[in-house]
This record gives C-alpha cells, structure tokens and sequence, in this order.
C-alpha cells in the first residue's frame, strides 16, 4: 500500500477503520462507485489495486491481531505474544522495511516508495497530457 498511496509513512499509519466512534478513511464514491483514501484532505486515489490490498488486508489479515476490532487505525502490529495489539508505529514500520531489505538484499524505505508513486504517477500523467486527456495544471492538482 506505500507503493499505491504515495503518502507519508505517519499519514498512512493515521487511516482509520470503520468502528463505533469513526468511519473509514477508505470511502466510496456514490456517483461512480470509485474508492478513494482520506489522508489530510480529500486525496482521491481511485487504484484499483488499492481497494485489493485494503479489503484482503482488512479482511483476511486484521481480524488475526487480537483486539483489532477496538483499534481505529487500519494498520495493527500482529505480536500473537500480547493479549491486545495495537496500532502500528512509524519505528515498527522502520523494522519491517529493515527486515524487508534483509531478504531482498537491496535498500527499501518508506520514503523510497513516495518517489516511486511519484515516478510512475509523471509517467501515467504525462501520457494522458500527449493524449489531450488531462492537463499539466490538472495533472499537478491530483499528484
């Protein structure tokens, strides 16, 4: 989900799940249908990989961490040691990053992933501007 988002690591880690005291961040569109993530304004990301990733994760993955139904935030830590998990940390995140670059062998890092949405978000946008679909100012205005 870094790679789909393009947000910050304490961004990310601030999408909330629907329970009694708030709504998901994950929201649909009533016009069309399309999914889109609240983060800080209303940032529209209408990935289709996104909506996978989140219900594959909310539904076959969260429900394992004991207590995850009492906390808002999306992403839980996953410690079967403790009697309630909790929400995830940016330094948790660092060490899964680190232990992500241990089995690949090369260097990964929440921030990377930004400047790759980044990079292959210029790419798609450039093509719709060639094509006439989009603009420049347009373009910018959705990065």
């Amino acid at each position: 989900m870094f790679f789909a988002f393009g947000c910050r690591c304490g961004e990310q880690l601030k999408i909330r799940v629907k329970i009694d005291r708030n709504k998901s961040d994950i929201r649909k569109r009533e016009e069309n249908g399309r999914f889109f993530v609240m983060i800080r304004s209303q940032t529209d990301n209408t990935d289709k990989r996104l909506v996978d990733m989140y219900e594959n994760y909310l539904i076959h993955h969260r429900p394992n961490a004991t207590g995850s139904e009492h906390i808002e935030y999306l992403f839980v830590t996953h410690n079967h040691k403790t009697l309630t998990n909790t929400a995830l940390s940016l330094a948790q995140v660092n060490k899964i990053f680190r232990e992500i670059y241990e089995v690949v062998g090369f260097s990964i890092d929440p921030h990377g992933t930004r400047h790759t949405w980044n990079d292959k978000f210029s790419q798609f946008a450039d093509k719709r501007i060639a094509e006439g679909k989009t603009t420049e100012k347009k373009s910018e205005a959705d990065r």
